[in-house]
């Protein structure tokens, strides 16, 4: 019988003796957390496209002005990471801390671990829940594997709609024809 563990405990590298436990990160766990950081993240987004957006021409140092803008734009990603995004994992990721005390409290939850606790430990924490949150190497490959669904083969098909992938020879070497109308 397999036994699923929804929590793993993790040795603290900078305080020897504590260790913390996170939770599993279940899909579901995932979504949610991630619909709670959509709007932290459209805004990491927007930084990141305004800092592609300062014109630079290769070989040439940037202006006074342009460095201005890109220090200020990665303190800005930066603080939506540290203050939305590291928080939010924390909150969904850990679970319990031992071997530490924290102004005498020895149930600590994360609040109190990131607000009153050791800054390198809370770093250990959201690191620890961001490597569990992030879909491995074989769960991004089966996005890109196709699908199982037990969608009924031979549907309707016209030029607009591929054929059925049972129906047409998937392992074909040769490229489809360009479709774009020639001018």
């Amino acid at each position: 019988m397999f036994n699923f563990l929804s929590q793993r405990e993790v040795q603290s590298a900078k305080y020897p003796g504590v260790t913390f436990t996170v939770r599993a990160m279940t899909e579901a766990v995932r979504m949610r957390m991630m619909t709670r950081n959509a709007e932290a993240l459209a805004e990491v987004r927007r930084v990141q496209s305004d800092l592609d957006a300062i014109e630079h021409d290769e070989g040439e140092s940037y202006s006074a002005e342009q460095k201005l803008q890109i220090v200020n734009l990665l303190d800005q990603g930066e603080l939506i990471k540290r203050t939305r995004i590291d928080p939010t994992y924390v909150e969904f990721g850990f679970v319990s801390l031992s071997g530490m005390t924290i102004d005498g409290v020895a149930d600590v939850d994360w609040k109190t671990l990131h607000e009153r606790g050791p800054e390198e430990l809370y770093q250990e924490v959201v690191e620890a829940v961001k490597a569990d949150s992030q879909m491995s190497r074989e769960e991004r490959a089966n996005l890109e594997s196709p699908t199982t669904s037990a969608a009924q083969a031979g549907g309707r098909t016209d030029d607009s709609i591929a054929a059925n992938a049972g129906e047409t020879d998937s392992t074909s070497t040769e490229t489809a024809p360009d479709t774009i109308p020639q001018t």
